[in-house]
């Protein structure tokens, strides 16, 4: 169980990263931006913990600083792919809308 959660936490925080690209894209009034960034935003700041407890859960609760490395590194992982696709998102909603006009 905790592998099927910690793979669908990570298809959560890639795909809520990725949102957040699409809604920096649109062309939006700004309160109405702010508020759908801090919609999908919020779940990240869950998913990120919930993930890496789940990393831990899955390695056999290794204890002391074994924990520490294990849930810090897929911590950093999870961030780390995240921003990556935030970046591919932005860029390739921003080239869309480049060639649109």
């Amino acid at each position: 169980m905790p592998l099927i959660l910690t793979c669908l936490s990570f298809i959560a925080v890639i795909l809520l990263f990725r949102g957040l690209a699409w809604v920096e894209a649109k062309m939006w009034p700004e309160v109405g931006k702010h508020l759908l960034l801090l919609t999908l935003g919020l779940p990240c700041l869950f998913l990120i913990p919930f993930f890496a407890y789940e990393v831990w859960l899955a390695t056999g609760l290794p204890p002391d600083f074994g924990a520490v490395y294990v849930m810090g590194g897929s911590a950093v992982v999870v961030t780390l792919f995240g921003i990556m696709s935030y970046f591919s998102g932005r860029r390739s909603y921003l080239r869309q809308k480049a060639s649109s006009r």
